[in-house]
């Protein structure tokens, strides 16, 4: 458990860094930027995402996978890695083209009171030069050089933070120099990709190898898209069916709940392996598997509490007054990405003997979200996306369980688990919404509840508790020395 437990926490603080721009510019977005402004970076945002996964065809997937079979034979990787950047970058160039000739039909409804030029267009251009990229860092990856990717990481955030600045502070763009400073660092690191794979890639097309790789990949397209729905999908229909301003307030709560996405993702990268490696150990290994998913759910759940408790008080502090309702759907997001976790920490049975259903369960999933969305958004605004985006995980984890377990039986305290998460999320609404109007009080109360359930933790994991502590004293102690 060390293993998965020290990796968690390596690739929790990278993903910060790769994923938190967004929340560590809230106060300079909306202080510079209209709740509209801030909308329409969101939706365009979400157009960009939803491209570059259409773009790149899933082939990132066949890179990780082919890569330890063909790491031997360079002549191999050279022809398998070109004809993956060719077949992107002509699929890019292509749809962009399409997509400028025909915006008036594609985006009059997905892009509803934007203008395309310039703001949906700089949405385009990202869109165009990111899967390159996206594709280099995939590479690095698969050769294990974690240094580089993590460099990269880092030095994309600090450039665009660093354009942002200039661009939104320093010449009062708003909207046009946020999404302009996304192009810019997207082009750069494009420009870094391609000299850096340059010596490394054969430029054609190789259709043996492409057909091996698509084969491969086909099957986890919709699986791809269906998590560009359930995360992205709700504020193109807040937009469609509400306001671009409204966008703007719900983006805010969301950056605080994918605090919890962020860290069930990046638990992931390192539970997965250690998945696959303790089935292997039979019982044993299964016991460890089940403690472990107990202990790292009673953890999300902990640490959606505190968000949900406490985001209130922090927007009090750093954003203006019209972002602050943005605290409402935070309870619904924060335990959202918990079931999320939930559906990560059994999934792994699904990878390892039917591949082909996972598409099935997400598309399913991405479906219902489409649905909750069409009926909550009209009554209850951006609380029904929420509340749409909420249960939707919760049934994508719980279909996933039934179905996991049918195929191999782990005994998963899966009734601790969904309890946990359910009362955590019972009284950070109950706690939220409660009618004292007593600041003091009120965070006292949360304060209790807080310190309640970290003794409570503390006691039933204490073996689990002081391992992380001493992962994280020793990262620390080995930095200083």
């Amino acid at each position: 458990m060390s293993k998965v437990l020290k990796n968690s926490i390596i690739y929790s603080f990278f993903s910060f860094f790769r994923r938190g721009i967004g929340f560590f510019l809230l106060p300079i977005y909306t202080s510079y930027l209209t709740t509209t402004d801030y909308g329409t970076v969101s939706i365009v945002t979400s157009i960009t995402r939803f491209l570059t996964i259409l773009y790149s065809f899933s082939l990132s997937k066949a890179v990780l996978r082919f890569y330890f079979e063909d790491k031997n034979n360079e002549e191999i990787l050279k022809k398998s890695w070109g004809t993956y950047i060719s077949f992107i970058s002509l699929i890019a160039f292509s749809c962009t083209l399409i997509m400028v000739f025909f915006r008036n039909k594609l985006f009059a409804e997905i892009a509803k009171g934007i203008p395309f030029f310039p703001l949906v267009f700089l949405g385009l251009l990202t869109a165009l030069f990111a899967p390159i990229y996206d594709m280099y860092q995939t590479i690095l990856q698969a050769k294990q050089d974690g240094l580089s990717y993590s460099k990269n990481s880092l030095s994309f955030f600090l450039i665009q933070l660093s354009i942002i600045l200039v661009l939104v502070v320093g010449f009062k763009m708003k909207a046009f120099g946020v999404l302009s400073a996304t192009v810019i660092t997207t082009f750069c690191f494009f420009i870094l990709a391609v000299i850096k794979l340059k010596p490394k890639i054969k430029i054609g097309f190789d259709k043996p190898l492409f057909r091996r790789s698509f084969r491969y990949c086909f099957p986890l397209i919709p699986h791809a898209f269906s998590g560009w729905i359930m995360s992205l999908m709700d504020r193109l229909f807040l937009n469609s069916m509400k306001s671009t301003s409204l966008v703007g307030i719900y983006n805010v709560g969301f950056q605080f709940g994918n605090v919890i996405n962020t860290i069930t993702a990046a638990v992931d990268r390192a539970y997965t392996p250690w998945f696959f490696e303790q089935i292997t150990y039979g019982k044993d290994g299964e016991k460890r598997i089940v403690r472990f998913a107990l202990f790292i759910t009673v953890v999300y759940a902990f640490l959606a509490l505190i968000i949900s408790l406490f985001t209130i008080d922090i927007l009090n502090i750093m954003v203006t007054v019209n972002f602050r309702e943005g605290w409402q759907v935070v309870p619904f997001l924060s335990y959202g990405y918990v079931f999320n976790g939930i559906y990560f920490l059994v999934c792994g049975v699904l990878f390892l003997k039917r591949t082909q259903i996972v598409p099935i369960i997400t598309f399913s999933t991405a479906m219902l979200n489409i649905l909750l969305n069409t009926i909550l958004i009209p009554k209850w605004g951006m609380n029904g996306a929420a509340f749409a985006s909420m249960i939707s995980h919760l049934a994508g984890s719980v279909l996933t369980l039934v179905v996991a377990q049918r195929l191999q039986y782990i005994p998963f305290k899966w009734i601790k688990m969904y309890g946990v998460a359910v009362c955590g999320f019972a009284i950070s609404i109950l706690a939220t919404r409660i009618g004292i109007k007593s600041l003091i009080v009120i965070f006292s109360l949360k304060i209790s509840i807080v310190l309640f359930f970290l003794l409570v933790i503390l006691f039933v994991y204490k073996k689990e508790t002081k391992l992380i502590y001493n992962k994280v004293h020793e990262r620390i102690f080995r930095k200083r020395k």
